[in-house]
């Protein structure tokens, strides 16, 4: 195992931090780690650097599923050593940030860390170094003394990773212990949830859920994204009507189903009513795991069920990975990530991917009709044909397909008046074509028609780029006002 020295520059945009939780171990969330961050990582000759941190400091098992040739220090023994450095340092006028920034550069928290692939950016930090010592180690340091004396560490040092790694995957150990918390509220912008079938396991994750979205709610310094994940792993008993059963439930035999609790659960904890995990939970369940007995994670690609190993990862890696919320469909994601990158042209002066970006919200707006989500199919139709307005005329088949799509959804929503003047505004740009513009008087039908065809040069002059907001599209009109703040703040 070669000790690593930092080569890698700064990324342009911080990468996240993404911490993996269950209510109990044994259920196959280190397993389902390593291969991810595997995938993630790419095949040979990839760029993107992935780091794997084992805080499961009680039941380490990272390590064994990579060939490392020797032991080494890792979690426990860089956070002695900050223990340490933090003596002296205490000083109660000083910026708690501005502490923990000092105290991460003096003990050098690159040095915990190594390289576990010569072929591809795959790095791990390990939970520490397994002597004769540890468990003595692993007792003495107190976890919540290092949190009192400087509060901003655990997020400073979450920040010090992501600058560099574009995704850092940790894995928590189970239950409430204060490395828990410290996995769960203090580090991540991104929670995996990992469980077996079984209530205990579904109660815990659930009560886990609201005390982090509440912790980063109520603390000032903590209003950073939160986002969560729920990630199903079988059990031993494995067939269809099984999965079903364990999926929806049934209230007859008072048996929950995850998907009905995680969608109460999520939609409580980010303020939105009617959330639905039904394309997300169509794709992503893993198939039973067992923990590492040692060998490198291989993502095999054997047995055509939906729900094998190497599909299913890669589909939860398209959610994780982008950042998709898990109740946008996964219809929507390439949509959702096509009008991302073309407002990012667009504000860098590429004006012509403009038409592109007004196309796929058309297309993100056919989505969500087919889904009911009749809210966000009304904002992107709407700014698809202001985009058209101006720049290809109203006249335009692409402009007058959009229109009666935006007047055929008003009219769904019970907005006869609206509906009426945008077809009122069609019916006038279609005349006025035909006739041409010599002949058109300022009165009667002809003046309504110049009226609406103004109407309609006012809303395209009126159309402006601003800041997209997070998720657009994704959230009901209820959920703005708190989720707009999030990829920024949960609540």
């Amino acid at each position: 195992m070669e000790r690593f020295r930092f080569s890698l520059p700064p990324l342009s945009t911080s990468g996240e931090v993404s911490s993996f939780y269950s209510h109990q171990d044994g259920c196959g969330r280190s397993a389902a780690l390593a291969h991810l961050a595997a995938l993630l990582a790419g095949g040979q000759r990839a760029a993107t650097p992935i780091l794997m941190v084992d805080w499961n400091l009680e039941a380490p098992r990272l390590h064994q599923y990579f060939p490392l040739q020797d032991d080494g220090p890792g979690v426990l023994e860089l956070f002695e050593a900050c223990r340490a450095a933090l003596a002296g340092r205490q000083n109660a006028g000083r910026d708690s940030a501005a502490v923990a920034r000092e105290v991460l550069d003096a003990v050098g928290w690159e040095q915990y860390v190594c390289r576990v692939d010569e072929s591809r950016p795959l790095y791990l930090m390990r939970a520490g170094r397994q002597d004769a010592s540890y468990e003595r180690r692993l007792a003495d340091l107190r976890w919540e003394l290092l949190f009192d004396a400087c509060p901003a560490l655990f997020r400073c040092f979450a920040a010090s990773l992501n600058r560099h790694f574009r995704h850092v995957l940790v894995d928590s150990c189970s239950g409430r212990a204060d490395m828990a918390g410290i996995c769960t509220t203090l580090l991540p912008t991104r929670l995996v949830l990992a469980f077996p079938p079984g209530r205990q396991h579904l109660d815990g994750l659930t009560a886990l859920l609201q005390r982090a979205t509440t912790y980063r709610r109520s603390h000032e310094d903590e209003q950073r994204p939160l986002l969560a994940y729920p990630l199903p792993i079988r059990g031993g008993r494995d067939d269809a009507a099984q999965r079903l059963l364990w999926r929806r439930g049934d209230p007859a035999r008072a048996v929950p189903g995850y998907q009905p609790l995680f969608e109460q659960a999520l939609g409580e904890a980010y303020g939105m009513a009617d959330l639905s995990l039904e394309s997300y939970f169509d794709e992503v369940q893993l198939p039973p795991l067992r923990e590492a007995s040692g060998g490198e994670p291989a993502l095999s690609a054997a047995g055509g069920d939906q729900f094998s190993l190497l599909r299913a990862l890669g589909v939860f890696r398209e959610w994780l990975g982008g950042g998709h919320a898990p109740w946008q469909s996964r219809a929507e994601i390439p949509l959702q990530e096509a009008i991302a990158a073309a407002r990012l042209s667009m504000q860098d002066g590429g004006a012509a991917l403009s038409l592109p970006l007004a196309h796929s919200l058309e297309r993100l707006a056919g989505v969500y009709c087919q889904e009911n989500r009749l809210w966000q199919a009304m904002q992107c139709l709407q700014e698809s044909r202001t985009l058209l307005l101006r720049l290809l005329g109203a006249e335009h088949a692409d402009t007058r397909r959009c229109t009666r799509s935006l007047a055929a959804l008003f009219q769904r929503q019970g907005r006869p008046d609206e509906a009426r003047r945008l077809q009122d505004a069609a019916a006038a740009w279609s005349a006025i074509r035909e006739e041409g513009e010599e002949g058109v008087d300022s009165a009667g039908e002809e003046g309504e028609r110049r009226h609406c065809m103004l109407k309609v040069q006012q809303e395209r002059r009126a159309y402006h780029l601003g800041p997209a907001v997070p998720w657009a599209g994704a959230l009901p009109d209820a959920g703005l006002q708190e989720a707009a703040a999030m990829h920024a703040k949960v609540g």
